[in-house]
């Protein structure tokens, strides 16, 4: 479906029907190029339309967040949900690398490595390896000490050629430029059998996107994302 040549694309309301423990009935994204890609569920298109309709040039104001939590917060209410309002006037910076001469590989130390069974290493970060384990997710890590204290990993797979990456490192560990190393080293790795890879961080955080694009990354757009939790 096409509104004033913006994009809204609605899936099943499955989710709530199993009432997921967190829900995103509206979330959208602006690339580059300017245009408006919206995401909803099915009971939210006629909302996605309003909002099309009368934010498609000024969906980043805090004015139109305020609109959006309005005007969504009663159908959420009444699937027994309620909205994160910590998150209310936050958006995304979308990231993406795409070849791998654009990665700063001098940025990797020797203490970074693809780790294979982390389960016999400590994890001083707060990534769960029996999650990545699990989902088969691909991780680079700093080992100082017989400790894992930054890590970068898939969070997510968008599709067989895109996947998405975040990073953490343990406070006492900062400013030694270990995401950076992790972050490159993941991205080389995760460009062998991917055509993108995405690093997304908050309007919040100034520090991440200049990390992600002195890595080599290149900001590509922005998103937002209404996410509520079950009551």
């Amino acid at each position: 479906m096409r509104i004033d040549g913006y994009t809204i694309e609605a899936d099943p309301d499955f989710p709530i029907e199993e009432r997921f423990n967190v829900l995103v009935p509206l979330n959208y994204n602006v690339g580059n190029d300017g245009r408006l890609k919206i995401y909803c569920y099915e009971s939210t298109l006629a909302l996605a339309e309003e909002f099309a309709r009368k934010w498609a040039k000024n969906c980043f104001d805090d004015a139109c967040f305020d609109w959006i939590y309005d005007r969504f917060e009663p159908i959420i209410a009444s699937w027994g949900y309620e909205t994160d309002i910590r998150r209310k006037y936050i958006w995304l910076h979308n990231l993406e690398v795409k070849d791998e001469a654009d990665i700063d590989l001098s940025l990797i130390r020797g203490d970074s490595r693809m780790l294979i069974n982390p389960r016999e290493i400590r994890n001083k970060t707060t990534f769960d390896f029996d999650m990545l384990a699990l989902e088969q997710l691909r991780y680079s890590a700093s080992v100082i000490d017989g400790a894992v204290v930054s890590i970068a990993a898939e969070n997510m797979r968008f599709d067989e050629k895109t996947t998405e990456i975040g990073c953490e490192t343990h406070p006492r560990y900062r400013g030694m430029g270990l995401a950076a190393s992790n972050i490159a080293m993941l991205s080389r790795e995760l460009l062998l059998t991917n055509d993108t890879v995405q690093y997304n961080c908050t309007c919040k955080n100034e520090k991440s996107r200049l990390l992600a694009e002195r890595v080599g990354f290149s900001e590509v757009g922005r998103s937002y994302y209404l996410t509520c939790y079950l009551k």
